[in-house]
């Protein structure tokens, strides 16, 4: 069982990495989009990078489920329960309005930041709860989450989260690497 949650959080540290290198390029495309201007050439492209970030994140909050679960972290686990199919979620309505017909709809988003944002708060708890384990990485990082779920929830600031995806995700990587050498 060892050898196998260490190949697992391995992985999901890998994706972690594949999902920060699909953010930036998926970002672009989204604000084209929103602007209108999203070509029918680049909507494919789009599409593409959509799924792979559903598929991406999938396999990176699946570490967080399965690190939440080995070290009795119920809130880590349940809030990274609920990360995972929220954003698979609006990830999927999002290419399905991009590619199929205008689903798009500002009240929607808005309620899927506010959302994120709290979800975010718990899962920054639960990353706060693994410091006796992690260290300060962990409280950084925890710390960090809940900065950028307060800032997501209170959707005016929304845009400081996107300043803090980058340093954040980068801890979340280093502490699924860190859990893999544990375990």
């Amino acid at each position: 069982m060892k050898n196998k949650l260490h190949n697992q959080l391995r992985t999901a540290g890998i994706a972690g990495i594949a999902v920060l290198a699909l953010a930036v390029p998926t970002f672009v495309l989204a604000v084209i989009r929103t602007l209108g201007t999203l070509e029918p050439a680049l909507i494919g492209l789009y599409a593409a990078f959509t799924i792979a970030g559903i598929i991406t994140a999938i396999i990176f909050l699946r570490g967080f489920i399965l690190l939440g679960k080995k070290v009795k972290n119920d809130i880590l686990y349940a809030a990274s329960y609920a990360m995972l199919i929220s954003t698979a979620a609006f990830l999927a309505y999002d290419m399905a309005s991009t590619l199929f017909i205008q689903l798009g709809n500002m009240l929607i988003y808005t309620l899927f930041v506010f959302l994120m944002g709290v979800i975010s708060i718990f899962f920054g708890f639960g990353i706060l709860k693994l410091e006796p384990k992690f260290g300060s990485i962990a409280s950084i990082a925890g710390f960090l989450e809940i900065l950028s779920g307060i800032t997501l929830a209170s959707i005016l600031l929304s845009f400081v989260a996107l300043l803090l995806v980058i340093p954040v995700s980068i801890l979340e990587i280093a502490i699924l690497f860190r859990a893999a050498k544990f375990f």
